[in-house]
């Protein structure tokens, strides 16, 4: 039976050889997920929001439901990429389009969407390479049935909140952080890799739902092991993960320092196949570990029992 991230699409950098089991894409990693999410809880055709849509094809989570007939706004605040969005969407009366700059005080989301299209929302994807989390949690009025957002998968999955000029820098928050703002607003969290999904409560039945906050962690990185990537954000903003670090820790740290720092898609590429067993049997390990430990503590005993710090 599959899992949920089973539906990931196929990505060539993070996935190489050792996960080309995986169905290919037109548009986003994202795409074959989210029509298993609607599939099953057998909503056709709505309305959706896509917020950092850069020309609302490329890496589009939305791009499939708009070629179903669905209606959405899309929002770019780069200027370069706006004028790239113009030229796809001006003319389609279904879309709307908006080049304003969202933040979580002056210029609210919720007010973009009801000066456009001002309706129910059932889809909305926020990737803005940061602040997600806080722009997420401006919105009162227009809250979706599902989002897909970015983050969760940087920081330990129970680190405490960080301040805005760390999630600013593509850290964002830790997955237990997030589910905490989601939860108070009604959802639900399915599922978690580089992108987290969340769901209405209301539709939570309809899934297979995990709880536990690591587990769904550890399953997140060996669906999508960009391992060299989330190292050097860590490093570069002063973080330590100590579920990186100890996937890590056996493996040529040299080879792996000038990857983080230089290496190109095909590098990563190669490191992942040469290193996937590896990670995956470490991320095993730890799973099997943090069994003796309730699913909802974080237990500083599990760290002293492994002795990686």
């Amino acid at each position: 039976m599959k899992k949920i991230l089973d539906y990931i699409g196929y990505h060539k950098k993070w996935h190489g050889k050792v996960q080309n089991w995986r169905k290919p894409i037109q548009f986003s990693v994202n795409e074959l997920l989210i029509k298993h999410i609607f599939d099953i809880i057998n909503i056709k055709r709505g309305n959706f929001v896509e917020f950092g849509a850069w020309d609302g094809i490329k890496n589009a989570n939305t791009r499939t439901l708009f070629l179903n007939g669905w209606r959405g706004l899309y929002i770019e605040s780069d200027e370069t990429r706006f004028k790239e969005l113009k030229n796809n969407f001006e003319k389609e009366k279904r879309i709307y389009i908006s080049n304003t700059f969202i933040d979580d005080d002056n210029q609210l989301l919720d007010s973009i969407i009801g000066e456009t299209i001002n309706d129910k929302i059932d889809f909305m994807s926020i990737d803005i390479d940061g602040l997600d989390v806080e722009i997420f949690k401006s919105i009162n009025k227009f809250l979706p049935l599902v989002v897909c957002i970015e983050g969760g998968q940087i920081l330990e999955p129970y680190h405490r909140l960080v301040a805005k000029e760390i999630s600013a820098k593509n850290v964002q928050q830790s997955l237990n952080e997030m589910k905490i703002i989601f939860e108070k607003k009604g959802y639900t969290l399915l599922c978690s890799y580089q992108d987290s999904f969340f769901i209405k409560n209301k539709f939570a039945d309809k899934f297979k739902i995990n709880n536990d906050i690591f587990d769904l962690y550890i399953e997140g990185l060996i669906a999508f092991p960009r391992i060299p990537y989330i190292k050097r954000l860590l490093e570069d903003c002063k973080l330590q993960n100590r579920i990186i670090d100890y996937i890590i820790k056996d493996i040529d740290k040299s080879a792996f320092e000038r990857l983080v720092r230089n290496g190109n898609s095909i590098d990563k590429s190669v490191w992942v196949d040469e290193n996937y067993n590896h990670i995956r049997n470490k991320l095993f390990e730890l799973k099997i570990l943090r069994e003796s430990y309730p699913y909802d503590k974080y237990n500083e005993a599990l760290w002293k029992k492994i002795s990686i710090n």
